[in-house]
C-alpha cells in the first residue's frame, strides 16, 4: 500500500475515533448529571479522548482493512524474517511497514499510564502491549485476515516499550524526578531500534554492490534425502567481470515516456503521472496510452487501448515485426531471432546475456501486434548493462558442497532427492542495478537451486 493511501485510511478510521469519542462524553456527560460518577479533570479528558481514536486507528488497520483468505489465516512463526525480505528485496515500502508496525503501538506504551494512573508499572504497560498484539495475531489467524506473524508481535511489543519510555521520560521531567539510571534503561527499546535500522541502512550504502534473494542462505535439513549428480564439477576458481545497469530518476522515466508517445503523435499527461517505488505510470494527452516505466534499466510495458478490440496477426515475418517496433522507437540487437505463441498471440525476442565488448544485453521482449500493424500491447524487460569490473568466484564444487551442506536459498521441493542435471555461471540483477554472478543447478523437475559465486 502507498504513503498517501496509508494516509487516507488513518484519517478514516480517525473519524470513527472521534465519533467514538463524542459518544463516550455524552455517556460520561449523563453519567456525571446522575451522580453516578465523579468529576474528571480535563487532562483526564483529553488522554480518555486521545486513546479511544488511538484504538480505532489500531483496530481498523490491523483487523478491518485486511485481505480475507476465506479460510483460517497463515502463521509465521520465523523469527525477523520480515526483516530479512526487507534486507533481501532492498525494499522501502517493506523497510515502511516495519517501521509502521513499531509506531503503531509507540501510543499504546504511552497513553496506558496516562489514561490508567493504576497501571504505571513498566511490566504491566509491557504485558498489556504484548497482550494487545496477540490479541491482533489470533484474531487475523482465525478469521482469515492479514497473516499472524511473529514479526508483527514483536515490532509491535517494541512500539510499547518505547511508548512506555517516552512517556516516562516525559512522567521524570515534569515531576522533576532525577532517576537517571531507570531513565537510560527505559529508552534502550528506542536507541536499539535507531541503532538497528541506521546501521542496516549505513551497512547497505557503504556496500559496493547491492543485495539479491538468492542471497539468502539459510541452512536446510537434507539429511533425510540423497543429493546427487552426475556432472564432474570444475575445481578451479574464475574470475568474470560484474556489469551494471544504470538507473533512471523520475525526471529521466517521464522524459523517455513523452519522446515515446511522441513517436505516437502525443504526449505525456502530467496530471496522471503516477510514481512508484521501482516503477512509473504515464497516460498520454489523448489517453490511447498508457506506459510503465521501470526505473532499473527503462524497461516498459506498453498498452494502446485504442486497439484492444482488434483482431491481432499472426503472420508477420521477423523482418516486419522489426520494422513495426521500429516505428515505436524500439531497436533490438543484432542476431536476435523471434519466436511466435500462437496460443497468447504474442511475438517474442530473448537474449540470455550477449555480450559486446564491454556491453552485455539480457532479456525478453514480447508484444501483440493487430492486423494494421498497430502494437496493442508491449513488454520490453531487455537491460543493456555495461562493463563495471572483474570478481573472483567461487569453483563449480564449491558452489555444490553450498547444495549437499544443505546452505541455499530453498526455492525448490526438498522433501525429496535432489539430483542435478546441468550447471551454468549466469547472472542476476540485483538491488543497486549490477548483474552479479550466480551459479544455476538445474534440477531433472527444471526446479533450480541459485547460489551466489562471488567470493565473499
Amino acid at each position: 500500500m502507498r504513503t498517501s493511501a496509508i494516509i487516507e485510511l488513518f484519517k478514516d478510521f480517525l473519524i470513527v475515533g472521534i465519533i467514538l469519542s463524542a459518544i463516550f462524553l455524552v455517556g460520561l456527560y449523563i453519567q456525571r448529571k446522575r451522580g453516578r460518577l465523579k468529576e474528571f479533570s480535563l487532562k483526564q479528558i483529553l488522554s480518555s479522548v486521545l486513546f479511544i481514536c488511538y484504538l480505532a486507528v489500531v483496530i481498523g488497520a490491523t483487523l478491518l482493512f485486511r485481505v480475507s483468505y476465506g479460510r483460517v489465516g497463515i502463521v509465521n512463526l520465523e523469527l525477523f524474517s520480515a526483516y530479512k525480505d526487507a534486507w533481501y528485496h532492498w525494499s522501502m515500502t517493506e523497510w515502511r511497514d516495519l517501521v509502521l508496525n513499531i509506531l503503531l503501538f509507540v501510543p499504546m506504551g504511552f497513553l496506558i499510564p496516562i489514561v490508567f494512573k493504576h497501571l504505571q508499572k513498566f511490566w504491566q504497560v509491557y504485558l498489556l502491549g504484548f497482550a494487545a498484539s496477540l490479541g491482533i495475531e489470533t484474531i487475523q489467524y482465525i478469521i482469515g485476515m492479514g497473516n499472524a506473524d511473529i514479526d508483527d508481535l514483536f515490532n509491535n511489543t517494541m512500539g510499547t516499550l518505547i511508548g512506555y519510555g517516552l512517556w516516562f521520560l516525559c512522567f521524570s521531567m515534569i515531576h522533576k524526578t532525577k532517576n537517571l539510571r531507570k531513565i537510560f534503561v527505559f529508552q534502550l527499546p528506542l536507541i536499539l531500534m535507531i541503532g538497528v535500522f541506521g546501521g542496516l541502512f549505513m551497512k547497505y550504502q557503504l556496500s559496493p554492490y547491492g543485495v539479491y534473494n538468492t542471497q539468502r542462505m539459510a541452512q536446510n535439513d537434507v539429511s533425510g534425502i540423497e543429493i546427487s549428480t552426475n556432472i564432474q564439477f570444475k575445481k578451479d576458481s574464475v574470475k568474470v567481470p560484474i556489469y551494471h545497469t544504470k538507473t533512471y530518476t523520475k525526471e529521466e522515466v517521464e522524459k523517455y515516456a513523452d519522446n515515446f508517445f511522441k513517436k505516437l503523435g502525443t504526449s505525456v499527461d502530467p496530471s496522471q503521472n503516477d510514481f512508484y517505488e521501482t516503477t512509473a505510470l504515464f497516460w498520454s494527452e489523448n489517453q490511447k496510452y498508457s506506459i510503465w516505466v521501470n526505473y532499473v534499466g527503462e524497461t516498459v510495458s506498453f498498452t494502446d487501448v485504442s486497439v484492444m478490440e482488434e483482431p491481432y496477426c499472426m503472420t508477420f515475418d521477423q523482418d516486419k515485426a522489426v520494422e513495426i517496433l521500429g516505428n515505436y522507437g524500439i531497436a533490438l540487437p543484432k542476431g536476435i531471432s523471434m519466436k511466435v505463441d500462437a496460443e497468447s498471440e504474442e511475438y517474442s525476442f530473448t537474449v540470455d546475456g550477449s555480450i559486446n565488448k564491454n556491453e552485455m544485453i539480457s532479456g525478453s521482449l514480447s508484444c501483440k501486434i493487430t492486423k494494421e500493424g498497430m502494437i496493442e500491447s508491449l513488454r520490453n524487460n531487455m537491460i543493456r548493462s555495461e562493463r563495471y569490473e572483474e570478481v573472483d568466484c567461487i569453483s563449480e564444487e564449491e558452489a555444490y558442497n553450498y547444495i549437499k551442506e544443505g546452505k541455499f536459498y530453498c526455492s525448490v521441493d526438498i522433501s525429496k532427492d535432489i539430483h542435478i542435471k546441468s550447471v551454468t555461471l549466469d547472472y542476476t540483477l540485483d538491488s543497486k542495478g549490477y548483474y552479479q554472478p550466480v551459479y544455476r543447478f538445474v534440477l531433472d523437475d527444471e526446479e533450480m537451486i541459485e547460489i551466489p559465486a562471488m567470493k565473499k
